[in-house]
């Protein structure tokens, strides 16, 4: 197995551990809100109704010369024991395509955690917790699955090859029940938490779209209340980073998305946060 030493900016791990795990219990029982990011890396509510996204902060991180956009989000999960969103960072257009950031949802502000572009990573277009508080990060275009470890800052491969295909997408989410799935192209599959092996479960199809185009999830995200998933597919067209993004709800299971509607600005690092929580 590969370990990778990480380069720790200004924020001990230690600080960020999660009390639990799965989103049932992370969120508790109160009110919840579905958030996700612009292209910008810029904070945004979104109606799971509708798919319509309101913009609530402008986020930032500084660089020691000035405040720089977070530019793209590709993951985030909530963490309440600090208020804060862990995102992993991933595309041409970020700072850094291989870093997990924390972000203080008061001020907008992100600080890098950890960097795992030196040891050579393609971005960490995914993002889960377990219920045993164990944080994963998928690598883009690739199938790997690493573990932070919140003590030491390392990244810790624990498959170099799930047989999840070819990474595309990465949305990954633990149901309310503690099943780790993950999403790669046009198939959902699980991960086995001992030996991080996956299985397929489907091929994904889809319900009430307004579109045949092929696609991928890029993000999925578990609501607390009822284990209903969230997701964000992104369809093809235009190849290039084109293409529309749709807010949808996934049956794991059978791979059925059924569409909600379509989100503007191709967002992406969709998850729920107590409502509390959010800037007023």
């Amino acid at each position: 197995m590969r370990r990778l030493s990480l380069f720790v900016l200004g924020v001990c791990l230690a600080s960020l551990v999660v009390a639990c795990g799965d989103d049932s219990r992370v969120l508790g029982n109160g009110p919840v809100t579905l958030i996700a990011f612009d292209r910008e890396g810029d904070l945004h509510i979104v109606a799971v109704s509708t798919g319509a996204m309101t913009e609530i902060l402008n986020t930032f991180y500084d660089d020691g010369m000035a405040d720089v956009n977070l530019g793209r989000v590709s993951g985030a999960i909530y963490n309440p024991v600090v208020n804060k969103i862990w995102m992993g960072l991933g595309g041409r257009d970020s700072p850094c395509e291989s870093c997990i950031l924390a972000l203080d949802i008061a001020t907008g502000e992100g600080v890098f955690v950890a960097d795992g572009s030196i040891g050579g990573l393609d971005g960490f277009p995914g993002v889960a917790i377990s219920s045993a508080n164990r944080m994963f990060v998928h690598e883009g275009d690739s199938s790997g699955l690493y573990e932070v470890n919140t003590t030491t800052g390392e990244v810790l491969e624990v498959n170099s090859n799930t047989g999840s295909g070819s990474g595309s997408g990465n949305g990954m989410t633990f149901s309310n029940s503690g099943v780790f799935y993950l999403a790669s192209g046009e198939q959902i599959f699980t991960i086995d938490q001992t030996t991080f092996d996956s299985t397929l479960v489907a091929d994904v199809s889809k319900s009430g779209f307004p579109t045949a185009e092929d696609g991928e999830i890029i993000a999925l995200s578990t609501r607390p209340s009822d284990g209903v998933i969230f997701g964000i597919w992104h369809d093809g067209a235009g190849g290039g980073g084109g293409g529309d993004a749709y807010l949808i709800t996934l049956a794991p299971t059978t791979g059925v998305m059924t569409y909600i509607g379509t989100m503007p600005g191709k967002p992406d690092g969709l998850a729920f946060v107590p409502t509390t929580s959010l800037p007023r």
